[in-house]
């Protein structure tokens, strides 16, 4: 079992820098602005006091599905932004920021994993936490890794058959820049066949908003 923890931190680290150029490059940003579509010509000859409007949509919770797993959240309070993986199924990456704020901080991270074959029972919670670092350590570039102290606690494993639930918090200090100190949690869920990493992080002294946690908390594999 521990060949498949192995495999999956080594396909992790492949991906890494492009991990780390996306949250350089992601930083929130307000979702852009559909383009105008011309109108239909058979839209011209149409009386407009006898077309029947599109029923609005009040409803503010929305479902997103990446392929793999579903993850609902509240549109006026979150949007997501995805990148393209390097997985062979072509699952994105995807993050959830806050819709009025200017920073990265705070975010969930939603990472893809295909698996070999599941998890078993001998995963252990040090298997787990070793698994759970390499996502925490992409948050920082290469030449920061080597400063950070990574301190991990309230650590579950729990396996069930072909059925696998997670998690971990960690709070991470980096030597000499306290204003690069993050804190959050890591979860994991799988079936079979696939499964799905959460990475929820904040900034130090910050405290993760309850439109964010719902949004990890929403999590089901398809």
């Amino acid at each position: 079992m521990k060949k498949v923890i192995i495999t999956i931190i080594v396909t992790f680290v492949i991906a890494l820098m492009a991990v780390i150029l996306a949250f350089s490059f992601l930083g929130p940003k307000k979702n852009p602005t559909p383009a105008e579509s011309s109108t239909p010509p058979s839209a011209a000859n149409t009386d407009p006091s006898t077309a029947t409007p599109a029923p609005e949509d009040t409803n503010p919770i929305k479902v997103y599905d990446n392929g793999i797993a579903t993850f609902t959240y509240d549109n006026r309070k979150v949007y997501f932004d995805e990148m393209p993986s390097n997985n062979t199924d072509g699952t994105p990456q995807t993050w959830f920021f806050l819709s009025e704020s200017d920073s990265a901080l705070p975010s969930v991270a939603a990472y893809p994993m295909t698996l070999e074959k599941p998890f078993s029972s001998s995963i252990t919670n040090e298997d787990w936490e070793e698994l759970a670092k390499a996502y925490i350590m992409s948050y920082f570039s290469p030449d920061v890794q080597g400063l950070v102290t990574v301190g991990m606690n309230g650590t579950v494993v729990k396996i069930d058959g072909d059925t696998a639930k997670m998690y971990v918090a960690f709070d991470c200090d980096v030597a000499s820049s306290p204003a690069n100190n993050i804190n959050g949690v890591v979860r994991l869920i799988a079936n079979a066949n696939n499964a799905m990493v959460t990475v929820a992080v904040t900034a130090d002294g910050q405290s993760l908003p309850e439109c964010l946690v719902d949004v990890y908390m929403s999590v089901v594999l398809n």
